[in-house]
C-alpha cells in the first residue's frame, strides 16, 4: 500500500492552503522527483532539460 493513513495529531503536517507557497519554495527537479513530478513526466513530458 503506497499511502498510510497520518495521524493528525502529528506535529509536523501543514495545511492544504500551503501547499502552493511550499511548492513556490523547491526547484524544478526537486518537484520532479516527487509523485507529481513523475505523473506529469508520464503524461506530458515535464522533464526539466
Amino acid at each position: 500500500m503506497p499511502y498510510e493513513k497520518l495521524d493528525p495529531r502529528a506535529p509536523d503536517l501543514w495545511g492544504k492552503a500551503e501547499n502552493a507557497s511550499i511548492a513556490a519554495e523547491m526547484t524544478a527537479d526537486e518537484i520532479l522527483a516527487t509523485d507529481l513530478g513523475k505523473f506529469l513526466d508520464a503524461n506530458i513530458g515535464a522533464t526539466n532539460t
